[in-house]
């Protein structure tokens, strides 16, 4: 792993540049209408999605369709993240890289939600909850890339901090007003109010949200198999960097536990759908909640890796607590500490990666990562499903133990890596002008009058 990028040469590249990261204004302007499209999808999705596991359970699906269901958006992120990482860093758009996929994204994302609660098949579950996959990829791909668009790379942890601070707030009311509602209107009911929404909070940051004026030479090439290689290309052409995919995979591997917590509830311990939100997952979101602003002023004092390893530490206690859960309060214990853990892992580990990227192959190089990192989960997935269903005879706390075995083969892999960059003096991670194929230019800053191309 090569030495961390010079990203402030890069924010004072031209004019325009040095302008936009100046303006304190803009600035925070951009950071509210980022936090705001960020707790829209908090709330309307999180909620969305913490029912979706309960539903398959409640037609009749069992561990190992439920895990290969939820798999599915696994490997469709796998694909779409190559791809639209090359589309989203190469897009020649007034609107900018990312926001026209949020565009694209919001009506599919919105209608997925209305129509879920309608399915009463295993066919039909999967079926729509994989067109709901893609639209999802289309979004979260793209969206988050905007954290390090949109500010300078000392604030990168305070932005961390606050999206997930207040994207935690989103997902808290979500869990304490929306899905106790399941019980008393219905479930229709509470999907409906989800997709509302997303939609009416989601539209303004679709208007008022400037993007910096950072744009490639070359346009955004449409045929997805020669830019998946291309991608894949760059991303892999320092060999390191795979290694650096494997361990943000490993070490990230407890969220796999956030996949099984609802049906977990509801299945071992026999808690209502509104039980679920109020007396269990609302608890690690407040406590989530609570730390995230820490958080990002942690990454920023001490450093990713020992903020990945104090998440880890909160990980491993998790699996006391949560692989056999005798009551409804082990399991809420279990909850907050593995969401503060894997907050914490997540966090750091993303601004881990990003330090040695290049700002205008952000996405790319992110892509790549994003890649491994939906492959690991998703075979792990479908392997958890198998051990819950035929080892752990339907113990859906057995993920705490799976995915706790997998963070620890990864600690060593990241302080190994961590290392490597602290050691080198080179100033990339790759030098796009040596690596990258013809096809890819070296990039370059191309603004109109206003700033944006």
């Amino acid at each position: 792993m090569l030495a961390q990028i010079d990203h402030e040469a890069t924010e004072n590249a031209s004019e325009e540049t040095r302008h936009f990261y100046n303006n304190k204004s803009l600035f925070r302007k951009n950071i509210f209408w980022y936090i705001s499209g960020g707790s829209a999808g908090a709330l309307g999705f999180n909620t969305a999605q913490g029912l979706m596991p309960m539903h398959m359970a409640k037609i009749g699906m069992d561990p190992e369709q439920i895990s290969l269901a939820m798999s599915i958006r696994g490997w469709v992120y796998m694909v779409l993240v190559l791809y639209l990482s090359h589309l989203s860093d190469h897009l020649q758009c007034k609107w900018g890289r990312r926001i026209p996929f949020l565009a694209v994204s919001l009506p599919f994302l919105v209608l997925g939600m209305i129509f879920f609660p309608f399915m009463v098949t295993a066919f039909q579950c999967v079926a729509l909850f994989a067109i709901f996959s893609i639209f999802v990829a289309v979004k979260y791909d793209t969206y988050s890339l905007l954290t390090y668009d949109i500010a300078r790379q000392s604030r990168w942890g305070m932005m961390a901090g606050l999206a997930s601070l207040f994207g935690n707030v989103g997902i808290l009311v979500g869990q304490h007003y929306l899905m106790p509602l399941v019980d008393i209107h219905g479930e229709k009911y509470v999907y409906l109010l989800c997709a509302i929404y997303l939609l009416v909070a989601t539209l303004p940051t679709l208007l008022f949200l400037k993007e910096p004026p950072i744009r490639t030479a070359a346009r955004a090439r449409w045929n997805p198999f020669p830019v998946i290689l291309s991608t894949l290309a760059i991303g892999f052409r320092e060999k390191r960097n795979a290694w650096l995919f494997i361990g943000f995979s490993l070490v990230t591997a407890p969220g796999l536990a956030f996949n099984y917590l609802a049906v977990q509830g509801q299945t071992n311990l026999h808690m209502t759908q509104g039980a679920v939100g109020i007396q269990l997952l609302q608890w690690g979101t407040l406590a989530s909640m609570c730390m995230a602003p820490i958080l990002g002023l942690v990454v920023d004092r001490i450093g990713a890796v020992r903020v990945v390893f104090i998440g880890y530490l909160l990980s491993f206690v998790s699996v006391y607590f949560g692989f056999n859960p005798h009551t409804v309060r082990d399991l809420t214990v279990a909850t907050i500490l593995l969401t503060v853990g894997f907050n914490a892992m997540y966090m750091a580990g993303i601004v881990f990666v990003a330090g040695g990227i290049e700002r205008s192959y952000m996405a790319i190089i992110c892509g790549c990562n994003g890649a491994i990192s939906y492959l690991i989960s998703s075979v792990f997935l479908v392997l958890s499903g198998v051990l819950i269903k035929r080892v752990f005879s339907g113990n859906y706390g057995a993920i705490f133990l799976i995915s706790i075995c997998l963070a620890t083969l990864g600690m060593p892999l990241l302080f190994w890596l961590d290392r490597l960059r602290r050691n080198c003096h080179a100033q990339a991670i790759f030098i796009p002008s040596a690596v990258s194929p013809p096809s890819v230019p070296a990039v370059q800053e191309v603004t109109g009058e206003d700033g944006m191309t």
